[in-house]
């Protein structure tokens, strides 16, 4: 799996901006940034300039561990995610 799986996380932006998951998260790494929905609209935005993906909900650990590839993204980007592939 970790040579050729990619893992995709489609979530629903609305439903998912008070996380228990990341509460309990941020109680275990207490030097990391509060999550929230602004966050992670600049982290998007910085990351693109950048050519970066941004990976949400503390998945990047999986990444080259459990998986080649993780990626999350809201309905909307996985959308025009699928755009790309069909062209």
């Amino acid at each position: 799996m970790r040579d050729a799986v990619k893992y995709f996380l489609v979530y629903n932006e609305t439903s998912n901006r008070n996380n228990k998951f990341d509460e309990e998260l941020t109680k275990k790494n207490s030097r990391e940034v509060q999550p929230s929905s602004s966050f992670d609209h600049i982290a998007k935005t910085l990351r693109r300039y950048a050519k970066e993906e941004y990976i949400c909900f503390g998945l990047k650990m999986f990444q080259n561990y459990c998986f080649k590839e993780v990626h999350t993204y809201t309905e909307a980007e996985f959308e025009s995610y699928l755009a790309t592939l069909q062209r």
